[in-house]
């Protein structure tokens, strides 16, 4: 995962390649990961926490190869991360 995962991401539905590429180069020319994700090639996901434990939580109890394996400790990861986050002060 991203450094501690501090990073925010913005879903601009409608926008074609060129609005895209225009939206990534104006305000974040010159930043490391600032990119236009072209839809047929990355599916990005904007899951709740439920959703995402729910698809962990399924796929512990299924057999699972390489690519799922990667994908459940990506998301156990973000998990840890998302309820440490709304941790209240001690």
């Amino acid at each position: 995962m991203n450094d501690g995962m501090r990073y925010w991401s913005v879903d601009l539905p409608g926008l074609d390649e060129a609005g895209a590429e225009k939206v990534a180069g104006s305000r974040y020319r010159g930043v490391v990961g600032a990119a236009a994700l072209d839809p047929r090639t990355y599916l990005t996901l904007h899951l709740d926490v439920e959703s995402v434990r729910h698809v962990v939580d399924f796929a512990r109890r299924h057999d699972r190869d390489e690519v799922v394996d990667a994908i459940v400790q990506e998301f156990e990861s973000w998990l840890g991360y998302s309820e440490a986050a709304v941790q209240p002060d001690g």
